[in-house]
């Protein structure tokens, strides 16, 4: 299972392009996105450029799973 940890401000356009964005060499990590097992554990600093909708979706999840 892949997992990618991220933290700080420097990290949030990243995060926002490798979760909210398509696949793209440009951002390699992106290619996480197809694999359905994969993990991206991130500080909230590094959520900072998410639209409020993804960062919600993912607050949930890890509130069920405990993460």
């Amino acid at each position: 299972m892949p997992i990618t940890l991220r933290s700080g401000h420097n990290k949030a356009r990243a995060m926002a392009a490798v979760v909210e964005g398509g696949v793209s060499q440009k951002w390699t990590c992106s290619a996480l996105q197809m694999h359905n097992g994969a993990i991206i554990a991130c500080d909230e600093e590094a959520c900072g450029e998410l639209t409020v909708d993804t960062y919600k979706y993912f607050l949930d999840i890890e509130k069920k799973e405990r993460l």
